[in-house]
């Protein structure tokens, strides 16, 4: 499929993210990382991916989702959600991704100062 072919099948834009999440296949949970996030799929990296066209469950902050594997290549896995995420649940993972990093360059900010002292 081409690339503008496969952009218009998303439902909305990408939001890049670095959120630590869980995702049930294989009768396992595993751990994950979301790497960036719209209405209509993910792509998150696993250290053990699942298969292609697998389905996942998605337990990631505020929400859970219930997912098809389009894409696996090498750790990073593409997943199409079954059901879009609202605008709301969006928001709301977009801003847990914000309280994170505003809480990680507090510590870091905390940690540079009290090694220049």
């Amino acid at each position: 499929m081409e690339q503008s072919t496969v952009r218009s099948l998303r439902s909305g834009p990408r939001h890049k993210v670095f959120l630590p999440a869980e995702a049930e296949f294989g009768q396992a949970r595993h751990r994950v990382h979301l790497l960036d996030l719209s209405r209509g799929g993910a792509l998150l990296h696993s250290e053990t991916p699942p298969h292609y066209n697998d389905h996942i469950l998605l337990l990631a902050g505020p929400i859970t989702r219930r997912a098809r594997v389009t894409r696996v290549l090498d750790r990073k896995i593409g997943i199409a959600f079954v059901a879009p995420l609202s605008e709301e649940e969006l928001r709301d993972i977009l801003e847990e991704h914000q309280t994170m990093l505003l809480h990680h360059r507090e510590r870091m900010a905390m940690h540079d100062q009290s090694v220049i002292r």
